[in-house]
């Protein structure tokens, strides 16, 4: 256990290292549109490669896939899951609802995670087995139980119209996954 409380604080390191560097360069960013419509920098593709190199250090054998490049499945026991800049559109115009999201999954299984929002300066981190952290404080555990009309839920803007209304919570949509998940995290 110790040893993934060791390198959750290693990956959460390499996050903020990650994310000091986008802020660092956010005014020089040149933006061009992905075939989908969406935005993406340089600063996405150069964040995306850092981390490629630093956490398949950390785990000999490991495999990558990143938002902003292309991946080929394969068989694979350790993958690393990660987009660069969660909120690529907020982070252009100036928003801080955005962030560096890394996942490591090992078979089919999410094992820990680590969320960095460098412009709000918090990072959540979390195993299983250890729990979850904001800014290295352990955090409550949530609820269980359905989810009440008055909490909090994120969507994605791919939610049919037909769907609003029948989704249970309050529905929030901020222009990126880890605003709202941190919007949830805390409650």
């Amino acid at each position: 256990m110790s040893q993934n409380k060791a390198l959750l604080e290693q990956i959460s390191m390499i996050a903020q290292a990650c994310g000091k560097y986008a802020q660092q360069r956010r005014k020089l960013v040149a933006i061009e549109t992905k075939h989908d419509g969406s935005l993406v920098t340089e600063i996405d593709r150069a964040v995306e490669h850092m981390l490629r190199e630093r956490l398949t250090k950390l785990v000999p054998g490991s495999h990558f896939w990143g938002e902003e490049t292309e991946f080929e499945p394969k068989d694979y026991e350790t993958l690393w899951a990660v987009d660069p800049i969660d909120g690529t559109t907020n982070f252009i115009y100036g928003s801080p609802l955005w962030g560096i999201s890394i996942g490591l999954l090992r078979g089919n299984e999410v094992e820990l995670g680590v969320v960095c929002m460098p412009d709000l300066g918090v990072t959540y981190a979390a195993c299983q087995g250890l729990g979850a952290f904001r800014n290295e404080i352990l955090m409550d555990q949530a609820r269980s139980g359905p989810v009440m009309n008055c909490e909090l839920v994120s969507y994605s803007d791919n939610l049919p119209l037909k769907m609003i209304g029948k989704v249970p919570g309050k529905m929030r949509y901020l222009g990126a996954w880890v605003a709202e998940a941190a919007q949830v995290f805390e409650g």
